[in-house]
């Protein structure tokens, strides 16, 4: 999990762009939960998951 930007001009900010984005990743519309059951498959594009 990311847990600091690489620096850059503004680096004051960096912990305030970080809590937007993880916030924006925890809204219920960006969670998958799948209620397993015997026989399920399931694909996920682990480049673009956060886990």
């Amino acid at each position: 999990m990311t847990s600091r930007l690489p620096p850059t001009q503004g680096h004051e900010k960096e912990g305030a762009i970080l809590h937007a984005l993880f916030g924006h990743i925890a809204k219920p519309e960006h969670i998958i939960n799948h209620p397993w059951s015997a026989g399920n498959v399931v694909f996920w594009d682990n480049r673009n998951t956060v886990h």
